[in-house]
């Protein structure tokens, strides 16, 4: 629908405005496009406003109206309203446009379409940016996600540094961005997830540390995980979060005897902490089989060190067992912790408590 350009008289401000209380919209439409066409009334404010609001009411019953245009005409009544006489009107019609451009912009996010979702993002700041004093900061993190998710790093990089700036609490956001600047291959990462930890409460700093952590853990980015712990250590990160992958460093590193001993300690702070029973238990497990191991290779001959390195195995193995029944009672269907513990009970010939295990896992599996 195309407003008219015909010669506009002041009435039709005053009809515009009875037709859209009447909800007869195409009347609507076509006297306002004479307000804004006439001189006498395209300077003012209500006239745009007007115009707007129409749009916005016309575009729900017919597709081929492009809303963006009703945003246009809203952005004109602004800068017209020196004296803000219609500051309220244009602040809710604002919000409008701004919900509408926002749910749009989440269903085509959630449908991969990315750049579509970007755009409609981008007319939600604009929109913001007619009611508040500073664009919304959630709506700028979906903007900036958009963008980097359809590979506009560059685009998504400045509303990434904006939030940044704005100290904005959503761990996310600094986790994405750590991801942008690698992308990027910006050397600013460490600066980012520092100011992550001066800005995110309390309450999601353990959590922001170990996504971080993790990330860099899983891809053996050694050197980068070990910088992260260290910064973390001048945080409020609990110690026994921080003592683990303190522990997970040193085994990335071979030191298991290190990372053993940082193991214990959490045991120390926390006897029943999952994490170091299952790590220590899988340590033990390990080491028991190494054991067993060796006594096989062994000459014939060397019947001593054969029955000692098998006792050696046999009492890591007991070691080995109580840890990973205490990470078991934490986390009683952990199918890999339950495997583990039925090979410690079967080197310890635990037949009977072997085949409760083995039961319980074939339970698990056809769950």
């Amino acid at each position: 629908m195309v407003f008219s350009c015909a010669s506009g008289q002041k009435k039709n401000l005053r009809k515009a405005k009875r037709f859209l209380k009447a909800e007869r919209l195409v009347e609507a439409a076509e006297v306002i496009g004479f307000a804004i066409a006439n001189k006498k009334t395209s300077s003012n404010p209500e006239s745009w406003y007007l115009a707007s609001k129409i749009l916005f009411e016309v575009s729900k019953i017919d597709t081929t109206v492009i809303i963006t245009e009703s945003l246009e005409k809203l952005r004109i009544a602004k800068k017209l309203d020196v004296n803000s006489n219609l500051s309220r009107n244009i602040q809710m019609q604002a919000q409008l446009l701004s919900d509408y451009f926002l749910r749009r912009g989440k269903a085509e996010f959630n449908s991969g379409n990315f750049v579509s979702a970007s755009n409609y993002y981008t007319h939600a700041l604009s929109s913001d940016s007619l009611c508040l004093s500073k664009n919304d900061t959630k709506t700028t993190y979906n903007l900036a996600l958009s963008l980097k998710k359809a590979g506009n790093f560059s685009e998504a990089l400045p509303f990434y540094e904006n939030l940044s700036k704005e100290k904005y609490e959503q761990p996310l956001v600094y986790i994405s961005y750590v991801e942008l600047v690698d992308t990027l291959k910006i050397n600013s990462k460490l600066e980012i997830i520092k100011n992550g930890f001066t800005v995110i409460s309390d309450e999601y700093v353990d959590d922001y540390f170990k996504i971080v952590a993790s990330n860099y853990l899983i891809n053996n980015r050694i050197h980068e995980f070990a910088e992260i712990i260290d910064i973390a250590k001048n945080t409020t990160v609990k110690t026994p979060l921080l003592l683990y992958y303190s522990a997970r460093l040193k085994l990335a590193e071979k030191d298991t005897v290190s990372a053993k001993k940082i193991f214990h300690e959490i045991i120390n702070i926390d006897a029943t902490n999952f994490y170091a029973n299952y790590e220590l238990g899988v340590l033990e497990y390990q080491e028991s089989m190494a054991f067993l191991t060796c006594a096989e290779r062994l000459p014939r001959n060397e019947i001593s060190n054969f029955y000692l390195l098998k006792e050696k195995g046999v009492e890591k193995f007991a070691i080995a067992e109580l840890h990973l029944i205490k990470a078991n009672e934490q986390r009683p269907n952990q199918i890999a912790l339950l495997e583990i513990l039925m090979q410690t009970l079967r080197h310890q010939q635990k037949y009977y408590e072997m085949m409760q295990i083995r039961k319980k896992i074939d339970t698990l599996k056809c769950k």
